[in-house]
């Protein structure tokens, strides 16, 4: 959140205009319907009207989306190659006023003002005249107020009162009025001054410099939860529907458990086939298993022998069946279990380049945000009283760390029975705090609770599960650590 009274943002124009004044616009680009910059030679005056609407002097180059809006055009007409004479606060109020001289194709001197406002929920953006009146308006139809073309600009009542500054004490509120620092505090709270003097917090060189780091370090959050929301998703049905299969298959083993009890009623029949005549539905024989006297049900529309040859068919399909129920929930429940790791390493990722490395995996196709990285992004590695470390963050990785980085002899690990990361210590005799470190690394990236046991054996003693998705390992050989 950022909070910026008329008192703040008195000192964020100030820092503007020291910056920008007697510079010529180069360049006025828009990036989508809520923001866009004037650009100078190495300023970018950038407005943004989004979850928060501000003004400062953006560091970092915004990718141009190139739409265009009728405003930006207009802008682009009668204001490029402008140079900017002052910047001003309006009225005592959120205001900003960038005063502009052009000449014209006679050599005429023209005076613009762009009008940037900041009043609470209305937010706007107005080009006039040297006489104030209205050229172009952003947004023309969000406010109470008229702001037609030809109209003319008539500032707005002030109501914005400085809350926090009112409650000072009169020595630190004419402190506050006539001095400064940009601040950030622990909860995200960027405001002009020491307002809560017992919260933790990270002071910055100039307001510009906050405006900065609070907005690339908001985006990029934005962009990771955006990024990762759809990923989401398509894992969590995909294990939705995982379990569901799993629901049911215990079921229909249950319903196929006595399938043995065909191929016994069959041996029983065909020891007494000479009992059974053509026609009949039952026969009563001996059952040499249970040493009594049972009936067996005959279809009287087959042989003698094509009745025994049904029940043993019976038994094979009903065998067969069971067999693949019980191949079915292993594959199933390797196939959750790949989904939940998924799942866990999307919360994890902190990196735009690693959740579209887990997209490409999926098969997921999202171009709506891109990290635009082309190289590959480097393993996590890291050297630990002289081993180095490697673990993979995502199925890709785990691969790579345990089948390319892993040599027969190197020490792998994985927290135990849960989802998680591929850890590999290279080198022989690993000390115990080396092996305990390694251990608590793999268990801090899985979906244990940080406490647990952690599996861990030579890599040769690793294997691809056979027909598995990549990373689905099996090993043997393994010893157990606990981390507690």
């Amino acid at each position: 959140m950022i909070y910026l009274d008329t008192v703040g943002f008195s000192f964020l124009v100030s820092e503007i205009r020291s910056r920008i004044k007697d510079l010529k616009i180069r360049k006025i680009q828009s990036y989508d319907s809520n923001s866009f910059s004037i650009l100078f030679n190495k300023e970018n005056l950038y407005f943004e009207n989004k979850k928060e609407a501000i003004i400062y002097l953006k560091d970092k180059k915004v990718e141009n989306t190139n739409k265009e809006l009728n405003f930006i055009l207009k802008l682009k007409k009668d204001i490029l190659s402008s140079i900017v004479k002052d910047v001003s606060i309006l009225s005592n109020d959120r205001i900003v006023n960038v005063k502009l001289e052009k000449l014209d194709l006679l050599n005429n001197i023209k005076e613009y003002n762009l009008i940037y406002e900041f009043l609470g929920k209305s937010v706007n953006v107005i080009l006039t005249d040297e006489k104030y009146e209205i050229l172009a308006t952003m947004y023309p139809n969000i406010s109470n107020r008229v702001l037609l073309k030809g109209a003319k600009y008539e500032v707005p009542e002030n109501n914005n009162e400085s809350r926090l500054v009112k409650n000072l004490s009169l020595e630190k509120k004419e402190k506050f009025l006539s001095s400064y620092e940009a601040i950030i505090y622990d909860n995200n709270l960027l405001t002009y001054n020491d307002f809560y003097e017992n919260k933790k917090k990270t002071v910055y060189n100039s307001l510009n410099e906050a405006l900065n780091f609070y907005f690339e370090n908001t985006s990029e959050i934005s962009q990771m939860e955006t990024k990762k929301r759809p990923i989401l998703k398509n894992i969590r049905q995909n294990i939705k529907r995982l379990n569901k299969i799993l629901e049911k298959i215990p079921k229909d083993i249950e319903e196929n458990k006595n399938y043995e009890e065909n191929k016994k009623l069959a041996d029983i029949l065909l020891a007494n086939l000479y009992k059974v005549k053509e026609g009949m539905e039952k026969v009563q024989v001996f059952d040499y298993y249970e040493n009594k006297e049972i009936n067996i049900s005959l279809d009287k529309n087959l042989s003698p022998s094509k009745n025994v040859e049904k029940l043993y068919n019976k038994y094979s399909k009903l065998k067969r069946k069971k067999i693949a129920l019980e191949k079915r929930e292993v594959e199933v429940k390797n196939e959750l279990y790949y989904y939940l790791e998924q799942e866990l390493f999307v919360l994890n990722e902190k990196e735009l380049v690693g959740l579209e490395e887990i997209e490409k995996e999926l098969g997921i196709k999202n171009t709506k945000i891109s990290s635009n990285k082309k190289e590959k992004r480097k393993i996590y590695h890291e050297n630990y009283q002289g081993f180095d470390i490697y673990m993979g963050r995502n199925s890709t990785e785990n691969e790579e760390v345990t089948f390319k980085i892993g040599k027969n002899n190197d020490m792998w690990l994985h927290a135990k029975d849960v989802p998680g990361s591929h850890v590999i210590i290279k080198g022989n005799n690993i000390p115990s705090d080396v092996l305990e470190y390694a251990a608590k690394l793999a268990l801090n990236n899985s979906k244990s609770d940080k406490r647990g046991d952690v599996d861990y054996t030579l890599k040769k003693n690793v294997s691809k599960i056979k027909g598995g998705k990549k990373a689905m390992v099996t090993y043997v050989n393994h010893n157990t650590i606990n981390i507690k």
